[in-house]
């Protein structure tokens, strides 16, 4: 693969195959990692203002002390760390930071 593009990861997926990669955005030169199902865009690190926008929509029902918040899915870690840095509840563990 080239400097500017690389896939990470592959899988057959019973909708289809999907993959994660890495490629160069030729404006600042930063890496973007994104998740492919097929020829399609579902996450990007590009763009992440809906998966941190979860994370808030979620929070915002809430109410109590001392409760436990699960985020799990199919991602690129935003709606968790937005989860974990809200300073309403702990974070356990953050996700892998590029």
């Amino acid at each position: 693969m080239s400097a500017r593009f690389e896939e990470i990861d592959w899988h057959p997926a019973p909708l289809g195959e999907i993959s994660l990669r890495r490629r160069r955005y030729p404006g600042s030169g930063t890496d973007v990692y994104e998740v492919k199902p097929g020829d399609d865009y579902l996450m990007s690190s590009l763009f992440t203002a809906g998966e941190i926008a979860l994370a808030q929509l979620g929070l915002a029902r809430l109410t109590g002390a001392e409760l436990d918040v699960a985020v799990g899915g199919l991602g690129l870690g935003y709606t968790a760390r937005a989860t974990g840095s809200s300073g309403q509840y702990d974070s356990p563990s953050d996700p892998p930071t590029s």
